[in-house]
């Protein structure tokens, strides 16, 4: 027998055969019962005819063409070939037994090579020679190519064990996010010249002067130099230090200051002659500052070199700053960092309670003075009495969030940074600073101490509002309802219980409950003595469940200044709730309120609605999380502006209801209609804010349960998606809800900066990969300043459309690359060719797909920055096992280790390559499609024009596959399925025209046996088009696609599928799951299992006769969602910028 691959379910067949008697017209392969194919034949053979030059028929004796093998047929298998006869009959040509070889690194055992028995084949070799069965013409010659055969075995098989897991990527499992973080954004040399350059030019443009005022006492030596040289060490250097002694009795303090002024006239000093604590130490520096802006900095802490650059850069962006902070971290004697503090942008409610702003501060000194400088009396507060006075004297706009580490808080047994109340004097101080802001603001409420914040010894207070307030401003509570009255009873029981009858009335919304119970109790709700109740009971209309209207109904009733909507599952457990809502809509500014709310478990149901950058939408914060547990920043115990709060517990202003038009009854029926009534309240100058203060019981969805409202997803996208949660740092993940920190966030990358890109594509053909990179590469060459330069190894249709963009296409010979027999002839080969032109037009290379490996060592090798595109899900030995010899295989390894930035776009596929993540190099990203361009095209071309056009029916039902004709792409798999469906079609859907279609033909093997096979079927309804600049055509026309893959990272085809509307089947191979799931968005089967692929092509086709449009629906969403290339594409931007600044 012989040893087959039988990857992608066929194999490769070519030989020789003819009749000697008799005629051959066609040549049929099978192995087994289920399947047969249609050989390619006859074709000349010369070299059979110069040697039986006696037989007519031998010149036309070869054949050849792909065999299908079932992933289940049996090893040994049998190969038989059948020979259709001139008269007629179909005999058995020839058979064959089979050994079928499926191993590779991923789908099974792989051959081990052992030295030991390399050994002993070595030794029964030379025994053979010594018993002379055998002689060597050479034995030098013979030696050299045993050890050639060594080595190349020990290179090329696997050695039995798993390969080890790299210790860095070991280290890299202990460490800690923030360790893994601050990594990821240290100052490398190139980014240190840019933001010098940076630097530069605010300098040349009359950046202000920074004055850095430090109150000292006693300051450790070490403390004292390392904070004199960090500000030595500022990038920024229009600075001056103001640092005022407070009568250390330290000697040291005097002699390294006096050292220090004298060495830098930037350095400014004041020794006092009595020691007079921070705050008048801190007064006293600022008497003899000069800037036009101060930065508060303690005696023992330290700054990032960067710091206040960031500051002057912002400045420089909001001309009118008063007053800037930024995010900060801790840092310990040995220099760990930890505990970042990744803050939010301003949120006015936190700060009057809450000194969240803390570390970097810097005020605009007039400011200072117009607030009276720091107070005394309020020692160990003093700086948020300070920062709650000046905020007092500027607008909200005028508060600036710098997203920078721009402190190191030193944690030591004396510090703060180390617990809390280190300093107890900080809590009374604190609380009178905040009682003083109230009374201030002409606010009716007291500062509270929460226990939680007792137990944890946190300066975090609450404000306990004035009773009053309520009696002032009457609330009407919308509850709607239907059924389920258990929950309702609960729901105005506890109303009963919490709030005072005279001012709070309630209004039932009934939305046609048919259950006795519901009834009888509705009407017993006007008679109720300890509550005012109204039931409305909504008029019938079409359309289903619509809570935005029942909300709008009852709203339209209420008489009161405010308005609470409720859930009918929601339990007031405390009195004082509703006080405490209504008293934050008496600050100015403020819309809207929302509650804590708390699962029956005890977990948070809601502490505020954040919105995601990763899908667009909104999601809960910190939902399912312990009640007590501390959260992030402490914000689920903290007042503060949110993005939303959910509707289940809103109050707000009845005369802005009214004003925002309710919630929308038409775009949000069921979900977001709460949030797009925040955001529109926010859009209009209306703050909204979540109270801790303020606790019930939400069950959750309990009347109409939990529902997906797809196209409301899309709504929601369409209106707000291009919303930036200025809450939220873009240093967390969000989703997932307790706010991890990611550790590859790059918070330099963000900034917009002009560099030069060369991309290097593997090819320029209409195929997925050379699209997915024109796409990117349109994309970057349209940022202001950014220069693209175009390369590939081989010409192709697609160089049109990128010269159209106005793009340099160069074409380059990479045949020393891919002809290199060792990594030297590598080697050599890189550097004839980086000799070959100049390279200062080239700053980071952008290569794409796994065969630009060379690309890479070529950025490397030139000291250039490379960002490395992986599409491929076949590891390295597998993809290059035909393209290059074995010893190169590490070569392409290396490629991944090499390159500044590898991206995945599938997890599946980063999978595979992981063990070569030694860097943390490797990066995930969503792909993209062009819903913009997409949508136009719909708009704009009619499909059956477009079938008219194309020949193909425009009344018959068109099931596509697109892609390029290959054995990888399974398009064998497809006709096989069509031809198990085409006998049952006529049965299933009478009297309906289904028309198949393959697109991305390609001469070739591969298509040959294609078109037999289909003559073989007599399969008359399939249509071949080549590949084509047209493809978007054949989405319109489309009504079902298919993807049969057996290797796919995230096939564009699918992603264009969801938003052209076209039904998908799909194998659910490598990355596809992740893009949609089975059922949802799509049908999903195995590769190579024609019976499973005929069946889902059977559930698709009676979806689409039967107008089911729920798939379409939620895979346009989930595409709407996940894949937009307005949020995808400044990722992969970023991504680069990233590479380039190394």
């Amino acid at each position: 027998g012989f040893w087959i691959n039988s990857g992608y379910g066929k194999f490769r067949l070519t030989g020789w055969i003819f009749g000697v008697h008799r005629e051959l017209r066609q040549l049929s392969a099978t192995t087994g019962v289920l399947t047969e194919n249609r050989l390619v034949y006859p074709k000349e053979r010369p070299d059979v005819a110069a040697h039986l030059t006696g037989h007519t028929h031998a010149l036309k004796s070869g054949y050849y063409g792909l065999v299908d093998i079932r992933p289940d047929t049996p090893s040994p298998a049998n190969l038989k070939i059948f020979a259709e006869t001139g008269d007629g009959t179909r005999p058995l040509a020839f058979a064959r037994r089979m050994y079928l070889d499926r191993r590779d690194e991923h789908s099974g055992p792989i051959p081990v090579y052992r030295p030991m028995l390399f050994a002993k084949v070595v030794a029964a070799f030379l025994r053979g020679w010594l018993l002379g069965r055998f002689r060597f013409d050479s034995w030098k010659e013979s030696r050299g190519e045993i050890a050639r055969l060594q080595h190349h075995l020990a290179s090329t098989m696997g050695r039995g064990d798993a390969p080890p897991v790299s210790a860095a990527i070991v280290r890299r499992r202990d460490q800690d996010p923030y360790t893994r973080w601050a990594w990821h954004n240290r100052l490398t040399p190139r980014l240190r010249t840019v933001l010098e350059q940076d630097a530069a030019a605010l300098l040349q443009a009359g950046a202000p002067l920074i004055s850095v005022v430090v109150p000292a006492y006693n300051t450790p030596e070490k403390y004292l130099r390392e904070l004199l040289e960090c500000l030595r060490d500022q990038i920024y250097p229009r600075w001056e230090l103001c640092i005022a002694d407070d009568a250390s009795p330290q000697p040291h303090v005097r002699r390294m200051l006096e050292a220090a002024a004298q060495a830098d006239a930037r350095i400014k000093l004041v020794f006092r002659a009595e020691n007079g604590h921070i705050a008048r130490a801190t007064n006293s520096a600022l008497a003899v500052a000069t800037g036009e802006f101060v930065a508060l900095l303690d005696h023992d802490d330290l700054l990032p070199h960067d710091a206040l650059l960031h500051i002057a850069q912002a400045i420089a962006r909001h001309p009118s700053a008063g007053y800037l902070y930024t995010d900060e971290d801790k840092i310990d004697d040995t220099g760990r960092r930890f505990d970042p503090q990744f803050k939010g942008g301003w949120s006015p409610e936190m700060a009057i309670t809450h000194n969240y702003t803390h570390h970097l501060t810097i005020i605009r000194r007039s400011l200072i003075e117009q607030a009276g400088r720091l107070r005394p009396e309020f020692n160990g507060a003093q700086d948020i009495d300070l920062f709650l006075r000046c905020w007092e004297l500027i607008p909200a706009s005028d508060v600036i969030h710098v997203p920078f580490i721009g402190y190191h808080w030193r944690a030591h047994p004396a510090s703060t940074a180390t617990r809390g109340d280190q300093k107890n004097y900080l809590f009374d101080a604190a609380s009178r600073g905040i009682a003083e802001a109230v009374t201030r603001r002409g606010l009716r409420a007291t500062p509270i101490l929460p226990q939680l914040a007792k137990d944890y010894a946190l300066c975090l207070y609450q404000l306990k509002w004035d009773p009053v307030i309520l009696r002032e401003n009457p609330v009407t509570v919308v509850i709607p309802t239907k059924n389920r009255v258990e929950l309702l009873r609960t729901c105005l029981d506890s109303l009963a219980r919490t709030t005072p009858r005279e001012f709070v009335k309630v209004i039932v919304v009934d939305d046609h409950s048919d259950d006795a119970d519901t009834l009888g109790y509705l009407q017993t709700l006007p008679d109720r003595t300890d509550l005012r109740c109204e039931v409305l009971h909504a008029p019938a209309t079409p359309g289903g469940f619509n809570y935005s209207r029942l909300v709008n109904l009852g709203t339209a009733r209420a008489d009161t200044p405010l308005v609470l909507q409720l859930n009918n599952d929601v339990e007031a457990l405390e009195p004082g709730w509703l006080e405490d809502l209504a008293g934050w809509l008496t600050v100015p500014g403020v819309g809207v309120v929302g509650a804590k709310l708390l699962y029956p478990d005890g977990t948070l149901n809601h502490a505020g609605i954040a919105l995601s950058r990763h899908d667009g939408l909104a999601h809960g914060l910190f939902e399912k999380a312990p009640a007590e547990d501390l959260g992030h920043l402490f914000l689920p115990h903290a007042a503060r502006n949110v993005a939303a709060v959910t509707g289940a517990c809103l109050l707000t202003r009845t005369d802005l209801y009214r004003q925002l038009h309710g919630f929308d009854e038409e775009k949000f029926q069921v979900a977001y209609n709460d949030v797009d009534y925040c955001l529109r309240a926010a859009a209009a100058g209306f703050r909204t804010v979540y109270s801790p203060s303020a606790v019930l019981r939400h069950v959750g969805s309990a009347t109409r349960g939990n529902t997906y409202a797809e196209r409301e997803h899309v709504a929601y996208l369409e209106r707000h998606g291009g919303y930036r949660d200025p809450h939220l740092s873009d240093a967390l993940d969000f989703p997932p809800r307790h706010l991890p920190l990611n550790p590859y966030h790059q918070r330099y990358a963000q900034t917009a900066r002009p560099f030069r890109a060369l991309v290097l594509t593997h090819n320029l053909n209409f195929e997925g990969a050379p699209l997915f990179i024109f796409e990117l590469a349109r994309f970057l060459a349209e940022q202001p300043g950014v220069a693209v330069t175009i390369a590939s190894p081989k010409d192709g249709p697609l160089r049109a459309r990128f010269e159209q963009l106005g793009l340099k296409v160069e074409i380059w010979d990479e045949s020393g690359f891919m002809s290199a027999k060792s990594p030297a002839e590598f080697d050599g080969a890189l550097k004839k060719f980086a000799a070959s032109r100049r390279w200062d037009d080239i700053e980071v290379f952008v290569c794409n797909t796994m065969l630009t490996f060379w690309g890479v060592h070529l950025a490397a090798h030139l000291g250039k920055s490379s960002a490395f595109y992986i599409h491929e899900s076949n590891a390295v030995k597998r993809l290059f096992a035909p393209i290059l010899p074995p010893l190169m295989h590490d070569t392409v390894a290396e490629a991944y280790r090499l390159a500044t930035r590898v991206v995945f776009t599938a997890q599946a596929t980063r999978t595979i390559f992981e063990e070569l993540n030694t860097g943390d190099n490797f990066r995930l990203l969503n792909s993209w499609v062009d819903f913009a361009r997409i949508e136009q095209f719909a708009a704009t071309h009619d499909p059956a024009a477009l079938r008219r056009k194309h020949g193909l029916d425009p009344d018959a039902v068109l099931v596509v596959n697109i892609g390029s004709i290959c054995e990888r792409k399974g398009q064998h798999i497809y006709i096989r399925g069509i031809d198990l469906l085409e006998k049952e079609l006529p049965t299933l859907f009478p009297g309906r025209k289904i028309q198949w279609v393959m697109v991305g033909a390609r001469p070739g093997l591969y298509m040959e046996s294609l078109m037999e096979d289909i003559q073989l079927m007599n399969l008359h309804d399939v249509k071949i088009f080549p590949e084509t600049g047209e493809i978007y055509d054949f989405y319109r026309m489309a009504d079902l696609l298919v993807c049969t893959s057996f290797e796919e990272s995230f096939p564009r085809v699918l992603l264009e599928a969801m938003v052209f509307g076209d039904r998908i089947v799909s194998t659910d191979v490598n990355g596809i799951p992740e893009m949609v799931t089975n059922t949802d968005e799509a049908y999903l089967v195995p590769a190579g299992d024609p019976f499973k692929l005929a069946a889902a092509l059977k559930k698709a086709l009676a979806d689409h006769f039967a107008g089911n449009q729920k798939m379409l629906s939620m895979a346009h969403a989930r595409a709407a969602r996940s894949y937009h290339q307005a949020r995808a594409l400044p990722q992969h931007l970023q991504m680069i910028r990233e590479a380039w600044l190394g």
